[in-house]
């Protein structure tokens, strides 16, 4: 079945890159070579710099919010009101002819994480959002269940389609052993700096476990959606010489962080996917992560799991970790390559939009 032109939602493309864009980049990377998909950006857009995705038609003279909103639909009206796809939560509130996916409830069911501006704006705008879709994507069956439960919607009504590895991390470490980001063995955290990560309980327990033949290796940019909280505590972290913090990466970097880590630790208190768990895993890296059921439908039982809410137990999985040598995770590696790649996203993504085209 062939399907009418769908208009993609480029706001995401003059934004940083953390899990949720480039999710809409790599889904926006499949449909666009296929000539049915337009995507169209504001004028800040960062296509040169970060995106590189072509061909991309940039429409309005602003950005932000503004733009999204006032200028998006405005565009498309011109262009007889064709289906726009919306891959980053939100979408034009006065547009009725959208897909939109929303990674995760975590505004609705844990507020005290983010930032009031941001809690209030995502409390709006998403009921409108989600009712005003003619359907909703996802990307996780947690993800699915909570949206079903929290907005009354049909199963019917939403789509999992979920995250892969990065095609970029791929490319880059194919075949070839990339220089480590630091001369000794690591732990490694891959993250924003939001509370839900989870990070503060890592930096304890680790501090606690005593550990000298490990470091710790933080990568991850602070992101200003996210509530202050606990930021004067992780200060003092940053004088442990164990202790690294990266900061942002380029993917060059991340491939290798993942390539040569002792594990990945992610300690989230909530998640609607869990991006760097199969990434970790596409680089044979072993993961330990916290007990929380979208983690279990991601990793399934190829992840060490630990209670992240008992600082102990996760104290005595860091010091087993650390003093173990680390396993082959070849049946992880193709675990993720059969379940999760972009080309089986993408092709699920065209298959619905051609429904509803």
């Amino acid at each position: 079945m062939s399907m009418d032109k769908v208009y993609i939602n480029g706001k995401f493309t003059s934004q940083k890159m953390t899990g949720v864009q480039r999710y809409a980049a790599e889904i926006t990377g499949q449909l666009l070579p296929q000539g049915n998909s337009r995507l169209v950006v504001p004028p800040d857009n960062l296509l040169q710099q970060v995106y590189q995705l072509q061909p991309a038609e940039v429409a309005g003279t602003k950005g932000g919010v503004y733009w999204e909103q006032v200028q998006l639909p405005a565009y498309l009206r011109n262009k007889r009101k064709p289906l726009l796809l919306n891959l980053c939560n939100i979408a034009p509130l006065l547009y009725g002819n959208k897909i939109t996916c929303v990674h995760d409830v975590s505004y609705a069911l844990n507020p005290q994480f983010y930032s009031k501006g941001f809690y209030y704006y995502y409390k709006l705008m998403m009921p409108r959002i989600i009712k005003g879709s003619r359907h909703i994507v996802t990307v996780s069956n947690f993800s699915k269940e909570a949206l079903m439960r929290l907005y009354k919607l049909p199963d019917s009504g939403v789509t999992v389609i979920p995250n892969a590895a990065s095609r970029a991390l791929d490319a880059i470490a194919a075949g070839k052993t990339l220089q480590p980001p630091i001369d000794r063995p690591y732990f490694l955290f891959v993250g924003s700096m939001d509370p839900r990560k989870n990070l503060l309980l890592l930096l304890e327990a680790y501090v606690q476990a005593g550990i000298s033949n490990v470091d710790l290796l933080i990568v991850g940019g602070k992101f200003r959606a996210f509530s202050e909280k606990n930021a004067g505590e992780m200060e003092q972290y940053q004088q442990n010489p164990q202790i690294h913090f990266y900061g942002a990466a380029t993917d060059e970097v991340l491939a290798a962080c993942y390539q040569h880590a002792q594990a990945l630790v992610i300690p989230s208190l909530y998640e609607g996917f869990g991006l760097p768990l199969v990434e970790a895993f596409k680089f044979g890296c072993p993961v330990l992560a916290s007990d929380i059921p979208v983690f279990r439908e991601v990793a399934e039982t190829h992840a060490t799991y630990f209670d992240p809410y008992n600082k102990n137990a996760f104290v005595e999985v860091l010091r087993a970790a650390a003093g173990s040598v680390k396993p082959n995770m070849l049946a992880a590696s193709e675990f993720v390559a059969r379940k999760y790649s972009w080309e089986k996203s993408g092709k699920m993504m065209r298959q619905l939009l051609e429904r509803y085209s």
